[in-house]
């Protein structure tokens, strides 16, 4: 192994926030802008959207949707680690509405980009790295999925 070193010390927490600090100015009074106007300036309070966008569940990653409710107490087709069929593919920017959204049984998953909506019933998304594409329509589960929705 090569020991590698930081031309750049460590410094304590406190040390690096009082250094930066030292070099930004502090806000020092609130006024009104346009959109168009607003460049280079801070927010003197955060702002929420009324509605939720997108309306849907997305996936962070790529990978296959799946019901892990569904699958984890079995074996062989649709067990935990196991065989999957693909039943649909659904890619970011895709509208999705209820009707169109695909419902996971049990043994089946639905491959899914960064950003795309996720099937109504799925919860949890197994990366592409942890998956063998078997054929067309089916894919090998090679390590516990993520139960971590976003």
């Amino acid at each position: 192994l090569v020991q590698r070193q930081s031309k750049y010390p460590m410094v304590p927490i406190a040390q690096a926030l009082n250094t930066i600090l030292a070099e930004v100015e502090s806000p020092t009074q609130i006024c009104y802008a346009r959109l168009n106007e607003v460049g280079n300036r801070i927010l003197a309070k955060d702002v929420f959207s009324s509605i939720d966008l997108p309306n849907v569940n997305t996936s962070i990653m790529d990978g296959y949707a799946m019901n892990y409710a569904l699958n984890h107490n079995t074996s062989s087709i649709g067990s935990e680690l196991g065989i999957y069929r693909v039943v649909d593919i659904v890619t970011a920017g895709n509208e999705c509405n209820d009707e169109k959204q695909t419902e996971l049984g049990q043994g089946e998953v639905v491959y899914v980009t960064t950003g795309s909506a996720l099937p109504r019933n799925a919860d949890c998304v197994v990366r592409v790295e942890d998956t063998q594409v078997i054929d067309d329509d089916s894919i090998k589960v090679l390590a516990s999925p993520s139960r971590a929705l976003q």
